[in-house]
């Protein structure tokens, strides 16, 4: 076994990959395709998902791909995320800062990627617990004891049904993709949170995660696959900030401020 300090020598100049190369002037590599010639005909999305997974997705399952980063692009100024690229655009500021600021807010713990990264990883465990003989239920409710949170179910905007699962369903029943194994866990969890009064609902997170299991994604392609479906909806908020006049997007007066530190005191 080399050394740190001999691998950092070996590795000087040198750079193994399989994720492809630039040859300026002639050509470029994906992941072992000629970009400008054997690519050419794919889709923007197809593409990103390939460069995440290494794996092609076409026909069907790209069409379901592409719906849910469709359904979940609001471009509602209001929503946190997109008030950080709307914000961006009031203080005149670029549209790169705006939507990279608004991507990397994402990161949260219960909302964006970071949640939909949590939510397949519970997902894909939960199937295997209950193909090897578990019960759903002591499963279910062991981890809200424990954790006090289901990734994949509940939503802080409302307690009711997400309002992308009903359109979501249909989609999947119009590609005949609705009796997946971590579909119909999810779903029957969502009956089993009813059976038990309990408020917590499917959310689309929870939804995606699942059919994205089903198509053989692990957590982390999911996550990394993820991070983009929310930026169709950020950029539009950035564009109408800069229609209106700098700095009047929800400005807010001092007074509605409940400061709490220090109190004012003299310098001199």
């Amino acid at each position: 076994m080399s050394s740190g300090n001999e691998r950092l020598i070996e590795a000087e100049d040198h750079y193994e990959t399989a994720v492809g190369a630039m040859f300026p002037g002639e050509r470029a590599v994906f992941r072992g395709y000629d970009l400008h010639r054997q690519l050419k005909s794919w889709e923007w999305l197809e593409l990103y998902i390939y460069g995440v997974t290494g794996r092609h997705f076409s026909g069907d399952d790209l069409r379901i791909l592409n719906t849910l980063f469709v359904f979940t692009s609001y471009p509602d100024p209001r929503i946190w995320l997109n008030r950080i690229a709307a914000l961006a655009g009031t203080a005149r500021s670029t549209g790169a800062l705006g939507l990279s600021g608004a991507i990397s807010a994402a990161e949260a713990t219960i909302l964006g990627p970071r949640a939909n990264l949590r939510a397949i990883h519970f997902c894909q465990t939960t199937r295997k617990r209950v193909d090897a003989g578990e019960d759903l239920e002591e499963i279910v409710i062991g981890e809200l004891r424990q954790r006090r949170v289901l990734y994949g179910f509940g939503r802080p905007v409302v307690s009711g049904d997400d309002e992308r699962i009903a359109p979501t369903m249909k989609l999947l029943q119009e590609y005949g993709r609705v009796d997946g194994s971590h579909i119909s866990l999810v779903q029957d969890i969502q009956t089993l949170l009813i059976k038990k009064r309990l408020r917590l609902r499917l959310n689309f997170g929870g939804l995606t995660a699942a059919i994205c299991a089903d198509f053989g994604l692990a957590p982390r392609q999911f996550y990394l696959g993820s991070l983009l479906s929310l930026a169709a909806g950020m950029l539009p908020g950035f564009v109408d900030t800069l229609e209106h006049e700098e700095g009047t997007f929800f400005p807010l007066h001092c007074n509605r401020v409940d400061y709490r530190g220090q109190e004012p005191r003299r310098w001199i």
